[in-house]
């Protein structure tokens, strides 16, 4: 009788992802940290690809490439896409950085709005 592949041994991890039995892989540690290195490379790049950097602080952009990075890796992930799949890693690496940006130049226009209309208060 073949050994049952139905359900997880003994020292297996299971992840339990919308539903779908998942074993736990210790190289996805390892992946999602190369995307966590990639932040801190766009957060040393922000400041000179940015335009308006002294808008803003510097842990802005890194922090909106993060967030944008590890929700794109979640949802993949719960898309069915592997972690060693090539598409993954493209549509992360180059989400991340066009995210940081058009955020951080929203940001820097939002701010410059609020500040015109607090010195446009302050004269009345």
């Amino acid at each position: 009788m073949p050994p049952r592949t139905d359900y997880a041994q003994a020292n297996d991890v299971v992840i339990y992802c919308l539903g779908n039995k998942r074993k736990f892989d210790p190289m996805l540690d390892v992946s999602f940290a190369v995307v966590v290195l990639y932040t801190l490379v766009l957060g040393l790049v922000a400041p000179y690809i940015t335009v308006h950097s002294e808008k803003y602080g510097a842990l802005v952009p890194p922090t909106i490439a993060l967030v944008t990075g590890s929700a794109l890796w979640v949802l993949l992930t719960w898309l069915g896409f592997a972690y060693t799949d090539g598409w993954t890693w493209i549509i992360v690496m180059v989400a991340m950085p066009v995210v940081m940006m058009f955020a951080a130049s929203r940001l820097a226009k939002a701010r410059d709005k609020a500040f015109a209309k607090q010195l446009e208060a302050q004269k009345k």
